[in-house]
This record gives structure tokens, sequence and C-alpha cells, in this order.
């Protein structure tokens, strides 16, 4: 038999109510507040005009939450400049043609992007097409 301390066992069930709304409140003010921050997009980037931008791709980083593709894309005075294009998770990509061996650093790459409104060099990707052999291969 398990006696309970029927003072304690009224104290926690009326508790429990508040901890509970406690709860609730937190789930539905704090974590929508990152989730929205994380993926209102539109608050950084200018997605009123895609820009189509080629270069040499560096390097790309698998990670969560956004994959990172780095490209050399000339400026007007055919300085390459390096670029930091976000997509979407790999886990997102892993239904696609996409995988961590589809792109090779020295690879041509056209990208469609929406732009930093910062002006950084910053940019999230529509679309990628990859040039091999001269010949484009849309790739996401």
């Amino acid at each position: 038999m398990i006696l309970v301390n029927k003072h304690f066992a009224a104290f926690a069930l009326r508790r429990r109510p508040l901890a509970v709304l406690l709860f609730l409140w937190a789930g539905m003010t704090v974590v929508p507040c990152d989730i929205f921050a994380h993926h209102f997009f539109k608050a950084g980037f200018d997605v009123t005009k895609p820009v189509f931008m080629s270069g040499t791709l560096k390097s790309v980083v698998w990670t969560n939450p956004h994959i990172l593709i780095y490209v050399d894309i000339p400026d007007s005075n055919g300085t390459p400049r390096r670029w930091e294009f976000q997509t979407v998770s790999p886990a997102v990509l892993k239904g696609t043609r996409w995988s961590k061996d589809t792109l090779k650093t020295g690879d041509h790459l056209t990208v469609v992007a929406f732009l930093a409104l910062s002006g950084h060099r910053i940019g999230v990707i529509e679309s990628v097409v990859l040039w091999r052999a001269g010949s484009p291969v849309t790739i996401f």
C-alpha cells in the first residue's frame, strides 16, 4: 500500500492547472516566435526581384537548418567575389536529384536567387542550373 500525504496531493493537483497553463503559454508564444523569425525571409531578402547570377562553385556545406552554397561570382570589373547562398534543409532535398556528390568544387553554376536587402553578398536560392559539358542541368 502506498501512502500519500493528502495535503501534498491536494497542493499538486491545485498547481497542475497553473503548470499546464504556463506550458501552453510558452508553447504558443516563445516557440512560434523563433519559427517565424527563422523562416520569415521576406524581411531580409528582396523577394520581388529574382536575380540570375553565374560563377564558380567554391564549397557546399550540408548542414541544418539550410544547405549553404558558396560561389565566386565576378563583379563588374571581373574580380571574383564570394557569395553565400542558402537552400532548403538536407531533409527536404532527400527526395530530389541532390546529394552531397551533386555539386563539385569548380563547377560552373547559374543560380536564381533573392538577394539580401542589407547589400551583403547573401541570397536565398530559388533554383540552380549546373553546367556540365556546356549543357545546362537544372538540379533545383
